[in-house]
């Protein structure tokens, strides 16, 4: 029998990794000799690529080990499953629910394009830690009347 290839090693930790301890030995046991008779009759590279696809087919759920957090998909389902069945009793409040989520992010969004466009308004200038706004306050009587930024062509050009 040939010596072992890096191929063969690394399937096996996945295989060890991923599938049930019960069976695990078996699968890699009847690929590895899959492996070498494929290698014998079909060649090198058509049988790693052989061994590749079937390594691929024992990584489904059926073969998979059972963890801490299987019955997530179980539960997401669930979810999805009295989501559905509640919006299709209640359409006309779930219609409701549905449009004002809508409104809300949309002008979740907008707020937050507003909000960008003011923090980099000027940002495309060079120098722009040097702009500066001039204001005009008019007084009448010692009362303020008006106020406003007014701008005028600079004296000397941008540097």
């Amino acid at each position: 029998m040939d010596k072992k290839p890096k191929l063969l090693s690394r399937t096996s930790d996945l295989l060890e990794r991923f599938c049930k301890p019960s069976i695990v030995e078996g699968i890699i046991g009847d690929l590895e000799e899959a492996f070498f008779e494929n290698k014998e009759r079909k060649g090198a590279f058509r049988a790693k690529s052989i061994h590749i696809l079937q390594v691929i087919g024992f990584l489904r759920p059926r073969f998979r080990k059972r963890s801490k957090h299987s019955n997530i998909e179980a539960m997401l389902r669930n979810y999805l499953m009295a989501t559905i069945r509640n919006l299709s009793k209640n359409k006309f409040y779930a219609t409701i629910n549905i449009f004002g989520l809508a409104i809300g992010m949309a002008a979740g969004f907008m707020i937050l394009q507003y909000v960008y466009h003011e923090f980099t308004y000027d940002s495309f200038i060079e120098n722009k830690e040097n702009i500066y706004r001039v204001q005009t306050n008019r007084y009448n009587q010692g009362e303020l009347s008006t106020q406003w930024a007014a701008g005028s062509r600079s004296r000397k050009p941008y540097e």
